[in-house]
């Protein structure tokens, strides 16, 4: 599971980390990678109630704008099952293309 490499996992104070530098996501099956990874990375670390704390960096992210809605759809719906709380790094990158520093399947 290429997102499962994303992601870190600090026990003590029940936080994931969520290296998202440099990812392309440019289609609706990146989306679904991205949800399915994270999802799979929260449930596998056996939190209370499978619930975290996110620290997501975003620096030279990339999102489509053909996709950009449903990634943020996607994102409010794990925030609601899963998330303790969520720190987003770089928000304001969304949108401009950099090199691919990670990819996801199928790219």
């Amino acid at each position: 599971d290429a997102v499962l490499n994303l992601t870190d996992y600090d026990q003590h104070s029940n936080t994931m980390f969520l290296q998202f530098r440099g990812l392309q996501i440019k289609t609706l099956q990146h989306v679904e990678a991205v949800e399915q990874g994270v999802e799979n990375a929260i449930l596998s670390v056996k939190s209370p109630d499978n619930r975290v704390h996110i620290v997501v960096d975003y620096q030279n992210t990339y999102i489509s704008p053909d996709v950009k809605q449903a990634y943020w759809d996607m994102t409010k719906d794990l925030e609601s099952k899963y998330y303790l709380s969520a720190t987003r790094f770089h928000v304001s990158s969304f949108g401009r293309g950099t090199g691919v520093a990670a990819s996801l399947p199928g790219h």
